[in-house]
């Protein structure tokens, strides 16, 4: 239960609930949870670019090697975010080249 609710709070960022829960007495228990996708609260937090949510699980020494069940780590999850974040980036600046004046 409370390795579920670490990862939804990881999903959507919120460094409150996370420190709480990890605050709590046996949270090394729980700060691996694997959801039915083998997504860890880390891969959670590291998709979604919570950075802040990402230092306090790696601090309170969760696993950072662990594997989803398509083989990705935390590591590989927030490389692959960062290069679809600069994909998205180099889109959105091509777009901008070709429909604004050369003044912009």
């Amino acid at each position: 239960m409370r390795g579920q609710q670490l990862c939804e709070a990881a999903l959507v960022g919120d460094a409150a609930k996370v420190g709480t829960l990890l605050s709590t007495q046996g949270a090394q228990s729980f700060i691996n949870y694997q959801d039915a996708h083998g997504c860890t609260p880390l891969h959670d937090a590291t998709e979604n670019g919570h950075s802040s949510v990402t230092e306090m699980l790696i601090e309170a020494r969760c696993n950072v090697d662990y594997e989803d069940k398509d083989g990705w780590t935390p590591l590989f999850v927030a490389a692959h975010t960062m290069d679809m974040l600069t994909s998205r980036f180099a889109t959105l600046m091509g777009v901008l080249a070709t429909t604004c004046p050369s003044r912009c």
